[in-house]
């Protein structure tokens, strides 16, 4: 870590000596740039991300950090929520990630009909579809969503629940669809390519993110999948915890439900698979969010507003 930290100070020091403002993001960064900052005197922002930063191993180094920038960009309430220092709130903002939405967005239908990606993926054309995508880890809750989707399947044996990426839990996990009887609906797909991504969240009829506060006190800081999910417009279903409240307007765009509850997950999954309706309605609302809330011209013009002041 003091090596890479020497690294980005060495590399940056030309720039900031030209610049207005240093503007880091994530710990290790920052510690750079207080360098930079006590060198050159200039104005340092810190946009600070996931959770993780605050479990336990790293409380006292990001107290410091938060006392040395002059500005504070978070990513979620829920980070602002858990910061241990409360500055002064003109030196603080809560200024979400951004996305593409003309990269994610609805395809037409034959867009999708046609592509190579059903037999490249073994994937059925005439299964109804919940998706999941991220890091096979103990926070994202896929446990969860296998358990609740047994559920589902029990009234619906016509749907497949595709679950993309890869982590330590994969191996895990097919065991688990395995005691359940049900690993012939559950497709593990491993890491996917950036240009299938899009295709997937349109082919899929529901995205689901079941996570769950982990044994660390880690969980999602924000859940930019769901973003993804929306501006293609798909409804979604997601757990209550972390950041994820700021990006799922549970009833509108899509449905929120507690940590870990299997029954209640299971009966918004069938809800929206059931009713064609009200998720199409979800999935434009969903969008509509995007283009409002996560659009980079947005966050662009916020962002400079905090260089000028």
């Amino acid at each position: 870590v003091p090596l890479l930290v020497l690294s980005m100070f060495l590399r940056g020091f030309r720039a900031a000596r030209k610049s207005d403002v240093i503007h880091v993001h994530w710990p290790i960064a920052a510690l750079a740039g207080i360098m930079l900052k006590m060198i050159t005197g200039k104005k340092l922002v810190f946009t600070l991300y996931g959770a993780s930063v605050y479990v336990s191993k790293y409380k006292s180094l990001i107290t410091w950090i938060l006392k040395k920038v002059d500005h504070v960009i978070f990513i979620s309430s829920y980070t602002r929520s858990k910061s241990f220092i409360r500055k002064n709130p003109e030196n603080e903002s809560l200024i979400t990630p951004g996305i593409d939405y003309e990269k994610y967005k609805p395809l037409e239908i034959d867009e999708i009909t046609i592509s190579d990606c059903f037999d490249r993926y073994g994937i059925s054309r005439d299964s109804r579809k919940v998706m999941f995508l991220g890091r096979i880890i103990e926070r994202k809750g896929v446990r969860y969503l296998i358990e609740a989707f047994g559920e589902v399947l029990k009234n619906s044996d016509d749907v497949e629940l595709l679950v993309a990426g890869k982590g330590p839990e994969v191996e895990e996990l097919k065991a688990l669809s395995q005691s359940l009887g049900i690993e012939q609906n559950i497709l593990f797909l491993g890491a996917v390519p950036d240009e299938d991504i899009v295709w997937l969240y349109n082919a899929s009829d529901v995205f689901v993110l079941p996570a769950i506060i982990d044994s660390t006190g880690d969980t999602e800081g924000l859940g930019m999948v769901l973003v993804e999910a929306m501006s293609c417009e798909k409804s979604v279903i997601a757990s209550n915890v972390g950041g994820i409240v700021d990006v799922v307007d549970d009833g509108e765009n899509g449905f929120l439900v507690p940590e870990k509850d299997t029954a209640q997950l299971a009966d918004r999954i069938s809800r929206i698979l059931n009713d064609r309706e009200v998720s199409q309605k979800m999935g434009k609302i969903g969008r509509q969010k995007v283009i409002d809330v996560f659009n980079w011209s947005n966050i662009a013009d916020r962002t400079e507003e905090i260089y000028r002041k």
